[in-house]
């Protein structure tokens, strides 16, 4: 029997879905795609057409708040916010002694507080300028000029792409760095042979992620970073796909492991891909925060040489300093992107070791 065109096209379709079963995207299209540049009532769509026929682009798409209980948000397992609607409730973190985790940002925290319609903070976040999240620009601290060769003084910084953090950042542009992967399939694990199988759309970077992006963080909800594990201050090899690695191709003073680490025993700057010591060290007591059994701590959270689970401990012989143990990729209330108020970070205080709060994570005996 013949078959007939329209059953071929079906026939293709099927198998083009079936294929597409594992796509980290799921629901009606028009949650995120229009055909003809319009909203949903059919008038013309604010702000004129996006790339790959998308409503809002990458800004539009992520801003929303993480406690909405409609099916679009982090905590109901949708779309993770990265730019608030209003201030967000930051954390997890200890304020005045108490522990803050009821909190409405998400693992990379939110462009809130460095947002131009916003906070509008340029210490606060990184001054992402697609679809005008932010009007402002600066170098990045620690820059050096062979860290990436496109980059340079004035060049605006973007979600994705060469001048971005996600996508393929050998590919110009957000929309064409990143295209293909939301809709790509991760079946088999994060192994960074492509866009969509790598930690959070950053291509080559491992690690295994958290279903709800740490939406109400706690030791048995979180992401697990690839970490070096450098075992001297000097050494530097690194295959690039580490969480700090990232990081490095911008701000590269701060990844290095050449006459800018340590001075004899003496630190120049803190270390980065360095496994805490363990023994008889105050690093020895990085432990979960109050309240909670178990080796990590989310708030100044770890790496590991070899992520398993999202939900995997670490033990204190693989816990690695990486750059977002004390930072935040977004951004946060506090200058530098810290995770917490480094200003009032203050050595026998009630928000000291006690709380292992802050820099008292690590360093534990510091707080007299």
């Amino acid at each position: 029997m013949k078959t007939s065109r329209l059953g071929l096209l079906l026939i293709i379709t099927l198998t083009l879905w079936s294929a597409n079963a594992l796509a980290s995207v799921s629901g009606s299209c028009a949650n995120c795609h229009t055909m003809h540049a319009t909203d949903g009532s059919g008038a013309a769509l604010a702000g004129g057409a996006k790339g790959s026929l998308t409503i809002g682009g990458c800004v539009g798409c992520h801003t929303g708040n993480n406690e909405e209980a409609d099916g679009a948000s982090a905590g109901a397992g949708g779309i993770p916010y990265v730019m608030d609607t209003a201030e967000p409730t930051y954390g997890p973190e200890f304020s005045g002694g108490a522990l803050v985790a009821s909190v409405q940002t998400l693992a990379g925290g939110s462009f809130w507080w460095v947002g131009k319609d916003a906070g509008a903070d340029k210490t606060t976040g990184h001054n992402v300028t697609t679809d005008g999240l932010c009007d402002f620009d600066m170098d990045a601290p620690g820059r050096r000029d062979t860290d990436q060769s496109i980059f340079a003084s004035g060049t605006p910084l973007t979600c994705a792409g060469t001048m971005g953090c996600h996508g393929d950042r050998t590919v110009s542009g957000d929309y064409a760095s990143i295209s293909g992967a939301h809709h790509g399939s991760d079946a088999g694990g994060i192994d960074g042979s492509s866009v969509a199988k790598s930690f959070r759309f950053l291509d080559g970077i491992l690690g295994t992620e958290a279903p709800d992006w740490e939406y109400a963080a706690s030791i048995s909800n979180h992401n697990s970073y690839k970490a070096e594990a450098r075992g001297e201050a000097s050494a530097m090899a690194d295959a690039g796909d580490t969480i700090s690695s990232l990081c490095g191709q911008c701000h590269g003073d701060f990844h290095s492991g050449t006459n800018t680490v340590s001075d004899g025993s003496a630190w120049l700057r803190h270390p980065t891909d360095i496994v805490l010591p363990g023994g008889s060290t105050e690093y020895a007591s990085y432990s979960a925060i109050y309240g909670e059994t178990g080796v990590y701590n989310i708030i100044a959270p770890v790496g590991v040489a070899s992520p398993v689970a999202a939900t995997a401990d670490v033990t204190l012989a693989n816990s690695v300093v990486t750059c977002i143990s004390c930072h935040r990729a977004h951004g946060s209330p506090y200058a530098d992107l810290l995770r917490w108020d480094y200003a009032n970070i203050s050595a026998g205080s009630q928000i000291g070791g006690v709380d292992n709060n802050g820099c008292f994570a690590c360093h534990t005996s510091k707080d007299g």
